[in-house]
């Protein structure tokens, strides 16, 4: 009878499983795999049950049934390390005897280098085709200045340098051929100054700082933001810090954890995945997700003199996400909009008072919101997320200063945008949707498509010209046309190893891309009207 149960009990859950992954992979790709994986370990200790239940086989035998699945283990154990989990929640695995790549990429000591021999003399303050900040320099994805040539058969793009960098997901704020980023070196965070033409270092900053996660990793999430001759840069544990962009001389420092009175185990209860909202420098603030502990008043947003980082004012009682703000004009208000825990909200930009705020689930040290809002008109702003998620259209007035926030749509299948951010184009909304490349229509609320090709995992998706450029999420650049009609893939190629949810930076005819092991910069043929070859 045992032995019956056994037989049944196995089948059920290996039909089971591929069931129930199936049900629940439209709603959140990483759920159906978790849930899939664990009706396979249940069917096989379902199975190692059976066996030792046969009243046929020897002692010995059913010491080695017994034995077996403890020496499997450690025998993969002995061959393979952890290093991860996928954004779908697949465990990563690599061969033990491979040399591994190490966070500690060079001294400890804060190191400074003269210009390098090609670095050209500039004026720090230039705004040619620089991505000065997190999403570019607009902060919405979109490089109108530069236009790609679109035939990578015949014009292929080159990677002009690579090299190692330390652990981490941010990506790089470039002006006047600095590039810079904040990596994780041992016990420390680094802020790296690289010169874009040869990979060679300008400058590097050390603070003591280390943030870890095993669902989310090792270092620092945040972007740096540079304005004028001047970078800001947001630890992953606390910090906010203003250097020379010329030679990383520390400005000023300011410790939100001191301003939250909270210690970082305290505050990473909550924040679980680390700091990652790029500060948002505007006339003379800078901008930065503030939250707190749940069991304590909470801020949402800080603004911090640009000057001096004294808080100027506090806004908002929502915990923080892992969006970044952004200024957008709605409803004929220029304003602070964000991504909270719990909610999206618009601020005042003179006391940081909340304006209007409407709900957007989400959990901090879990079901996390990570994706920017999208202003599709005036009036009419685009939210998208991942985790079953999916996206929403609000409509905000405003009328004697009172403000109202009218849902016109919301659809939990459409552009689930998990570790990205979406892209506005030609009225449509391009992005990855638990890593599948997919068009919507933002004022319908309907897919226009979703196409099985366009499989980049939880990768980075930016718009350069007319031309989609997605950095997939096993280190693949990839150009497409912006085509709110059909998926055309123009092409690709290999540049990272390893896990890459990094967002790329493009400026002039360079893309810099990096993940939590290499960094690597890519020369693409530009258009030939950009080239005055064409008229």
């Amino acid at each position: 009878m045992l032995r019956k149960f056994w037989i049944g009990a196995t089948v059920l859950l290996l039909v089971a499983g591929p069931i129930a992954r199936g049900l629940l992979f439209d709603s959140d790709h990483a759920v159906a795999n978790i849930v899939m994986v664990g009706f396979l370990l249940l069917a096989g200790l379902s199975a190692w049950l059976l066996l030792l239940s046969s009243k046929k086989l020897h002692r010995s035998a059913k010491l080695g049934i017994v034995l077996f699945p403890i020496v499997c283990t450690a025998l993969l154990a002995a061959m393979f390390r952890f290093v991860g989990f996928s954004g779908e929640m697949v465990p990563e695995f690599e061969f033990r005897f491979k040399s591994k790549k190490s966070t500690v990429i060079t001294t400890e000591s804060n190191e400074v280098r003269e210009n390098g021999p090609h670095l050209k003399e500039s004026n720090l303050n230039e705004a040619s085709t620089t991505f000065t900040q997190f999403f570019g320099s607009n902060r919405n994805g979109n490089i109108p200045s530069i236009r790609f040539h679109p035939d990578w058969t015949a014009n292929p793009p080159k990677i002009l340098w690579k090299r190692p960098i330390g652990a981490g997901w941010a990506g790089f704020a470039v002006r006047s051929e600095r590039a810079v980023s904040i990596e994780q070196d041992g016990d420390q965070e680094c802020i790296h100054c690289f010169n874009v033409n040869n990979g060679d270092t300008i400058w590097k900053k050390h603070f003591a700082g280390r943030h870890f996660n095993v669902l989310g990793g090792l270092g620092p999430r945040s972007t740096p933001t540079i304005e004028g001759s001047v970078v800001y840069v947001q630890s992953a544990v606390d910090a906010v810090r203003a250097l020379k962009l010329e030679d990383g001389e520390l400005l000023w420092e300011s410790s939100i954890l001191k301003i939250l009175n909270l210690s970082q185990t305290e505050a990473e209860q909550d924040v679980a995945w680390g700091r990652s909202g790029s500060p948002l420098v505007i006339d003379d603030l800078v901008i930065v997700p503030l939250g707190g502990k749940t069991s304590r008043p909470i801020g949402g947003i800080v603004a911090l003199e640009r000057d001096t980082g004294r808080v100027a004012w506090q806004g908002g009682d929502d915990q923080i996400s892992y969006s970044s703000p952004a200024i957008m004009t709605l409803a004929g208000v220029k304003q602070v909009v964000i991504v909270n825990e719990k909610t999206v909200s618009g601020h005042s930009l003179d006391s940081g008072d909340t304006l209007w705020s409407f709900p957007w689930p989400g959990q901090s040290n879990g079901s996390a919101s990570v994706s920017q809002p999208i202003a599709v008109d005036a009036d009419h702003l685009f939210v998208s997320k991942g985790y079953g998620g999916g996206a929403a259209v609000h409509k905000l007035s405003e009328q004697r200063r009172q403000w109202t926030c009218e849902q016109v749509w919301a659809d939990r299948t459409l552009m689930k945008t998990k570790f990205t951010s979406p892209i506005f184009h030609k009225q449509s909304v391009f992005g990855l949707s638990d890593g599948v490349l997919e068009c919507i229509d933002p004022f319908a609320g309907k897919r226009k498509w979703k196409s099985p090709k366009g499989r980049y995992g939880h990768g980075q998706l930016l718009l350069v010209g007319d031309h989609l450029l997605v950095l997939s999420e096993e280190g693949e650049l990839i150009l497409l046309e912006a085509n709110p009609e059909q998926f055309v893939e123009l092409g690709r190629m290999k540049v990272l190893d390893g896990k890459t949810w990094n967002i790329p930076a493009v400026f002039d005819n360079r893309v810099l891309v990096r993940n939590s092991t290499e960094v690597a910069c890519i020369e693409v043929r530009l258009a030939d009207t950009m080239l005055g070859t064409e008229q």
